[in-house]
């Protein structure tokens, strides 16, 4: 019974633990227009972190949010770790109130050789992500260009900072179409921890319990 009692508390145990690690998801957003500066239109509250994955096929990517109160923005590019760095560049406007032109909020471009390696657990992939873009904004209409010198390259834009939940199986499911879409093996994804450690935990609690059934039978 002991026995039985020690192994139940750490598979409570481990289970607790996936459940407060991972409450959150990856749930990115494709951005694919079909005309030359087609701009995005970001539905979400810009304080959640939320991915945005592009590809620049000659032209900038315009992407259009608003906001209601005073809000603080916080977003950076990131891009598959390769031989060398794309410099993606962002560039954020405001319109004006009487819809008359724009004004200049800030822009953030990255040198080549500063770009920051990393490894994403979620998606289980090396990348280089750029310096954090920060700016208080008021209420009113934004515009976020992504653009390179000669506007091509596949990018990761994170808006936000704040993480939100998901279901679990959306959050694998894309997770492989990102590593697709990056043109990258989708056997890698065993190294996500959305698999690696979920697949453990399944490991652990069949050797608790067959070791708990053999217990159970040398003790009959």
């Amino acid at each position: 019974m002991i026995v039985l009692m020690n192994y139940t508390f750490i598979s409570t145990f481990i289970l607790a633990f996936f459940v407060t690690n991972f409450a959150w998801a990856y749930s990115p957003t494709f951005n694919e227009p079909s005309l030359p500066y087609e701009v995005y239109t970001i539905e979400k509250n810009i304080v959640e972190k939320s991915e945005y994955l592009g590809d620049l096929v000659g032209d900038p990517h315009m992407y259009e949010f608003s906001v209601t109160e005073p809000t603080k923005l916080s977003m950076q590019v990131a891009q598959l770790q390769k031989d060398s760095s794309i410099p993606f560049s962002l560039i954020v406007i405001k319109e004006n109130e009487n819809k008359k032109g724009v004004k200049d909020v800030g822009r953030l471009k990255t040198p080549k050789e500063e770009w920051k390696p990393y490894y994403d657990k979620v998606i289980a992939l090396e990348l280089l992500r750029s310096d954090v873009f920060e700016a208080d904004l008021d209420k009113g209409i934004y515009r976020i260009e992504v653009s390179t010198p000669d506007n091509f390259g596949k990018y990761m834009l994170v808006v936000g900072s704040e993480q939100n939940s998901d279901g679990f199986f959306k959050t694998i499911s894309q997770v492989k179409a990102t590593r697709s879409w990056f043109s990258v093996s989708a056997f890698g994804m065993f190294k996500s921890t959305y698999i690696k450690y979920p697949l453990g935990i399944v490991i652990i609690l069949g050797l608790i319990y067959f070791t708990w059934r053999n217990y159970r039978v040398k003790n009959k």
